[in-house]
């Protein structure tokens, strides 16, 4: 597989009609780096969301690692972990519990989510603030907490 990323025609409308995205096309080569730039609100965080399945497209295509981001959403998610300006988590859950809602919904069992997250947790200086709600934490362990979820 020499492409492991590769969009064509991507588009997202919004209801009443508010375009997001429209014709987006590019192809990420392996082995190469490449920055998604543009002034806010020109779609960048959306492009990734549908790459990450997290959203569908409203026409187009969208693949990671050969993987139809729209037609299998939860696999696409596996192979992409995205990290958002926002946490977008849950203030009243503990950081483990935020994790395990996640990775549950991301398709894991408990057991592997608890496991996972307790590695994450431990590498990202956060086990000992895992039983502390989310909304208690700093800026910078939320943004940590944000980076674990995505590498549920």
């Amino acid at each position: 597989m020499d492409s492991l990323i590769c969009t064509a025609g991507l588009v997202k409308t919004y209801k009443g009609q508010d375009v997001a995205v429209n014709g987006v096309s590019f192809e990420v080569k392996a082995g190469s780096a490449y920055g998604l730039l543009g002034p806010a609100g020109a779609g960048k965080t959306t492009v990734v969301m549908m790459l990450s399945g997290l959203l569908r497209p409203t026409k187009g295509s969208c693949r990671v690692c050969g993987v139809s981001s729209p037609d299998e959403p939860a696999k696409a998610h596996r192979l992409c972990g995205t990290v958002t300006e926002s946490a977008r988590m849950y203030g009243h859950m503990t950081g483990m519990q935020n994790l395990v809602f996640f990775g549950q919904a991301f398709g894991m069992g408990q057991e592997q989510c608890r496991e996972r997250a307790a590695l994450l947790l431990k590498r990202l200086d956060l086990w000992d603030a895992r039983g502390v709600k989310l909304g208690a934490y700093s800026t910078g362990m939320a943004k940590r907490l944000s980076l674990a979820r995505a590498l549920m």
